[in-house]
C-alpha cells in the first residue's frame, strides 16, 4: 500500500496532483519495509532531483544499495552510473 501511494503522489495518478515529495516519503516508508521497487524509485527521484525534492546522491545511493543488495540489477545498473559521473 505505501508504495502504491508513492506511485501516486510521485506520477499524479488517480485524480491526485503530482507531489514529488510526497511521493518520496511514501517510497522511503516502503523501502524502509524491504520493498525493492521504492527503494529504486527512491533512488532515482533522489539522484535526479524534481520538484520539491533537491538532488542528493548520498540518499540516492543509501536506497539503491539497498535494493542492489537485494538482487536489483537497475540499482546496480544506476549505482555504476552515479559512480562513473562522480569520478568523471
Amino acid at each position: 500500500a505505501m508504495y502504491h501511494l508513492g506511485y501516486i503522489y510521485s506520477n499524479g495518478e488517480g485524480g491526485v496532483e503530482r507531489n514529488a515529495k510526497e511521493g518520496l516519503e511514501w517510497y522511503v516508508k516502503a523501502a524502509r519495509e524491504g520493498d525493492v521497487e521504492a527503494m529504486i524509485n527512491a533512488g532515482h527521484i533522489l539522484h535526479a532531483g524534481t520538484e520539491g525534492v533537491p538532488r542528493d546522491d548520498e540518499r540516492a545511493v543509501e536506497f539503491l544499495k539497498m535494493a542492489s543488495e537485494c538482487g536489483d540489477s537497475v540499482a546496480r545498473a544506476t549505482l555504476g552510473n552515479i559512480k562513473a559521473n562522480a569520478d568523471a
